[in-house]
């Protein structure tokens, strides 16, 4: 059967007739292949199996298999007493197997390896390219994807690995079965953390890199490199009369895009803005950074709480008043 499912070997699976017994002998004696094979497992021993035959049966040797490293590991007694014969490819045909013989083919290491990364945006020639293991760069893979386009944004490309399993991933498995309530101050704290966790980022500067200064970053398979668009405008929002987009203009401060949307609510906390930085998502003071295009100036606003514990108020006042009209309207039922 093995010739069959692992060779397509036809001449092993005949057609049966009405009539016919079908006998299946229980396994005697076994020999096991693993490694560089095809089909690796444990097959039964048939007297007089030559290597070359068991190969066979398994499906011939995998990609990247070492046919110059074919072990076999045999028991010189009953016991424990275990032997190593390498065998040549040569002997492949006439080496004649035994009962519990255990082969292992050997792997190439590293042999054509299919890596590859994805770049997407603002290139000339986005898509699927091959890397060399711990040798493609982000400049080369560029160069490659056709080169950057006009309006490619440099400060905000992006490289997502999510390859790598690090350490702490048990701890959080484990901290998503307990309420935050019953967890210890360090562990919510963790839980949390984790919580708002999102895609890996490879953390470097881009601009430095992209232009020719710096340590070049090494791309691992499955990375992916994001490049946007460059953006024309600064995003307000918050306490504003108009939040919205507002046309970049280099030079102009914090209270020009202001204006532009509107002014300031009478709720807004005017000294508390901040300015969200294009790329990074980093908040600073006014003061601590200069505007560019694709910025959001955020303009926090005070909560009223007095208008909030009135509308409450309200609430539970409007719910009591329809429970006792419904229980005077059963009463007047009875």
């Amino acid at each position: 059967m093995s010739l069959l499912e692992n060779n397509s070997d036809f001449k092993y699976n005949p057609y049966l007739v009405e009539g016919d017994r079908v006998f299946i002998p229980p396994t005697k004696e076994i020999i096991q292949i693993s490694g560089g094979i095809n089909y690796p497992g444990i097959y039964d021993h048939v007297e007089n199996d030559y290597l070359l035959d068991l190969i066979t049966v398994a499906g011939g040797f995998s990609r990247g298999a070492d046919s110059t490293k074919v072990s076999v590991y045999r028991y010189e007694n009953n016991v424990d007493s275990v032997i190593t014969i390498i065998v040549d490819l040569k002997d492949f045909v006439s080496f004649t197997m035994n009962p519990d013989d255990r082969i292992v083919v050997g792997v190439l290491p590293s042999y054509r390896l299919n890596q590859s990364v994805v770049i997407r945006g603002e290139v000339n020639c986005p898509g699927d390219y091959p890397i060399r293991k711990n040798r493609s760069t982000l400049s080369e893979i560029i160069k490659l994807a056709g080169g950057l386009k006009e309006s490619a944004e440099t400060k905000t490309l992006k490289i997502f690995r999510n390859r790598h399993v690090f350490p702490g991933e048990r701890e959080y498995v484990k901290l998503k079965s307990i309420p935050p309530n019953l967890q210890y101050p360090n562990e919510q704290s963790y839980y949390f953390a984790k919580l708002t966790e999102g895609e890996l980022t490879l953390n470097f500067d881009s601009e430095d890199l992209l232009s020719g200064k710096g340590d070049a970053v090494i791309l691992e398979d499955g990375d992916t490199i994001e490049i946007k668009e460059k953006v024309s405008s600064i995003k307000v929002v918050g306490g504003v009369v108009r939040p919205g987009l507002v046309i970049f203009e280099k030079g102009r401060d914090v209270s020009y895009y202001i204006s532009q949307c509107g002014g300031f609510l009478p709720n807004s906390k005017s000294a508390s803005i901040r300015i969200i930085k294009s790329g990074s998502d980093q908040k600073y003071r006014v003061n601590h950074t200069l505007l560019e295009s694709g910025d959001v100036i955020w303009v926090p606003e005070k909560r009223n709480t007095g208008l909030t514990a009135f509308k409450d108020w309200v609430t539970i006042v409007g719910t009591v008043a329809t429970s006792l009209l419904a229980i005077f309207a059963i009463k007047d039922n009875l």
